[in-house]
């Protein structure tokens, strides 16, 4: 990490302009961000029928990717569906964007059987 710091503090890169605590935090970060995107999790799925295979493989090709690519991506849309805090936010935003009521409901029902 010593000969990093001393070769990156030279004059004539971005780096110039930091000390050698900040060096090492901008190193440490970037190993960290390395070292989180490896320890990724890992799934091993037995015992599929060829049928299903066959059928992500399919869906795959349709949709550019591989099916390593399309099987993940089936996972992680599936795993959030039901996201409750998720769900609320979208109510939020969606409620957020609509006007305010400005009307009763009983007034409406009123009116409704008034016409009749």
């Amino acid at each position: 990490m010593a000969a990093a710091r001393r070769s990156l503090s030279g004059e004539n890169n971005a780096f110039s302009g930091f000390d050698s605590f900040s060096l090492s935090a901008i190193i440490m970060i970037a190993v960290w961000e390395i070292l989180e995107v490896a320890a990724m999790a890992q799934l091993l799925v037995r015992d599929l029928d060829e049928k299903t295979v066959a059928r992500l493989k399919k869906r795959a090709k349709a949709n550019g990717r591989s099916l390593q690519a399309e099987a993940k991506r089936i996972l992680e849309e599936s795993s959030t569906v039901f996201d409750i805090d998720r769900i609320r936010e979208d109510l939020a935003r969606l409620r957020a964007s609509l006007p305010p009521q400005t009307t009763d409901s009983v007034d409406l029902i009123r009116e409704d059987r008034d016409n009749r």
